[in-house]
């Protein structure tokens, strides 16, 4: 073990993390996404906690293996990554870069509905290239 390695810390972890795209929509990272839900750190080591858009993600274990990668070739010497499917992932999470870039690819965001869903089908949704 190298001990003259830089100790990680939860900023400079967060910061690696906004770097890893979601494997399916690559114009948008994990934690724009809002799917990295927290961070912590014990010593040398950083456990991130995922939350998958659906509890079925096939992309799962792609986001798990991209997360390691980031943060050890980043010189995290252990990395731990956890997946919480409590509280479920929702589209109230995407940040608002998220629901700009999704736009920007061609994806028209759901608007934010504080837990109530219907809101979402009532509303009509804009074109993401027109905003008709």
């Amino acid at each position: 073990m190298n001990l003259t390695m830089e100790l990680p810390t939860t900023e400079k972890t967060w910061e690696l993390l906004a770097e890893v795209k979601d494997p399916e929509i690559p114009v948008v990272s994990l934690v724009e996404m809002g799917m990295i839900r927290q961070v912590g750190i014990e010593g040398r080591k950083v456990i991130v906690v995922i939350t998958p858009t659906f509890a079925g993600c096939p992309a799962l274990h792609v986001m798990e293996a991209e997360i390691i990668q980031r943060l050890e070739l980043n010189s995290v010497e252990s990395v731990e990554v956890r997946t919480s499917l409590k509280p479920p992932w929702t589209t109230d999470l995407l940040t608002p870069e998220a629901r700009r870039k999704l736009k920007y690819f061609g994806l028209a965001p759901p608007p934010v509905h504080a837990g109530h869903p219907e809101i979402a089908l009532l509303r009509a949704v804009a074109c993401p290239y027109c905003d008709s």
